[in-house]
């Protein structure tokens, strides 16, 4: 398969995803490029500003990073409390 072909591909699967589940994707780019060129937070001061965002979210992203034993494990907290919100 070419790459042109790919790219299609690819883009008729997103273009149907988006339709089927009627929602936006959220991207989340692992190389740094959001940060960089966008002034994006990182993954724990993304989850710092989740945690004052959300009344739902009742204590200080401290208490989570200190109490869970990862990031994705807080992200999974939040995203729930965001759900609920």
């Amino acid at each position: 398969m070419d790459y042109q072909t790919y790219k299609d591909e690819i883009s008729a699967d997103v273009a149907k995803q988006i339709k089927e589940l009627r929602c936006q994707p959220v991207l989340f780019f692992g190389s740094g490029i959001s940060r960089r060129y966008f002034g994006a937070p990182n993954w724990v001061e993304l989850l710092q500003e989740l945690a004052t965002n959300c009344p739902l979210i009742d204590k200080d992203y401290a208490y989570y990073a200190q109490s869970c034993s990862s990031a994705q494990q807080i992200g999974s907290i939040f995203a729930d409390k965001y759900k609920e919100w």
